[in-house]
Order: structure tokens, then sequence, then C-alpha cells
């Protein structure tokens, strides 16, 4: 007497779809990563840029700071100057006053002498 068996198998495939869903979140990843990547170098690139503006900016203020330091010491020396030059005007117009005095007691003098 011969039997005759049949045996069935069933594969259910329960590891391809979820291997599936892993390659497709890490390519996502990846292109995330690569923009990110990107994202950054360009963030770096501009404070490199601006490393470099606030360096050019402080040199800049510090000439100016000098200028103003050396403009104020110029005007003191101007003030001095200025005060100098008064005394001088008024030691002139005194003198200049003390000629024509002097010119016109001249001039009175020969007229009586």
């Amino acid at each position: 007497m011969a039997r005759e068996v049949s045996i069935v198998f069933s594969v259910k495939d329960n590891y391809s779809d979820t291997l599936l869903k892993i390659k497709q979140s890490q390519t996502g990843l990846r292109t995330s990563t690569k923009e990110l990547q990107r994202e950054l170098d360009t963030m770096l690139g501009a404070k490199r840029q601006m490393t470099i503006d606030l360096s050019r900016a402080k040199r800049e203020l510090d000439d100016a700071k000098r200028m103003v330091r050396d403009a104020q010491k110029s005007m003191e020396g101007l003030d001095e100057t200025e005060s100098r030059l008064g005394e001088a005007q008024e030691n002139y117009d005194s003198i200049r006053s003390n000629l024509d005095a002097v010119s016109r007691a001249a001039r009175t003098g020969k007229r009586t002498g």
C-alpha cells in the first residue's frame, strides 16, 4: 500500500520588507547627511570670511582711534598755538600802537621844533 504524502511548505519572507524599509531610510539619511555637510561647509566658509572681515574692521577701528588721538593731540597743540598767536597779536598791536604814538609825537615835535 502506498500512501501518497504531500508536504506543503509555505514560506513567508518577513525580512525583505523590513530590509527594504531600512535601505530606504539609510538612503534618506545619506542624502540628509550630505545636505547637512554642504550647509556646514557653507557656514564654515562664511565664518572664515567674517573672521577675515572682522580682523580688517578691527585694524580700521584701531587706525581710526589712533587718528583721533593724534588729532586730539594736534588740537591740544592748536589750542596752545592759538593762545600764543593771540598773545603775539596783542603784542604786535601794542607795539604798533606805541609806534603810531611815537610817530605822531615825532611829527608833532618836528612841527613845533
